[in-house]
């Protein structure tokens, strides 16, 4: 280790820093130059996860009342084609009805025809 070997009892904080030991206090060293970029790297991406993480909450919720739409006009098509189906099945039963009704309305004068063509009536 160069020329100051550790020698047994010797302390090493002693040799990390040599202006200070002979004072008998250690000086606090704060973070270096990787160490700060790295601190204010974490912030960002600190800031930027909680930025997202409501970004997401908010398409979370955004998607949930999407969904309760789609089902609520789902089930309203689901009524309309069944209001649809009754009304079709309504619409040829008055449909028959009405083939029944010129019917019956065309028997008496096709019976006055009948009889006016009858000879000897």
């Amino acid at each position: 280790m160069g020329a100051r070997a550790i020698s047994e009892g010797q302390d090493r904080t002693a040799l990390a820093a040599p202006a200070t030991a002979a004072r008998g206090t250690l000086r606090v060293v704060g973070p270096g130059r990787r160490e700060r970029g790295y601190l204010a790297q974490l912030e960002r991406l600190r800031r930027r996860a909680a930025r997202l993480g409501g970004a997401l909450e908010v398409s979370q919720r955004v998607e949930r009342g999407c969904q309760r739409r789609l089902d609520r006009l789902e089930d309203e098509l689901r009524d309309a084609h069944r209001a649809h189906k009754r009304l079709a099945l309504a619409l040829g039963a008055l449909q028959r009805e009405n083939e029944l009704l010129r019917g019956r309305a065309l028997e008496p004068g096709q019976r006055a025809r009948r009889l006016a063509r009858r000879p000897g009536s």
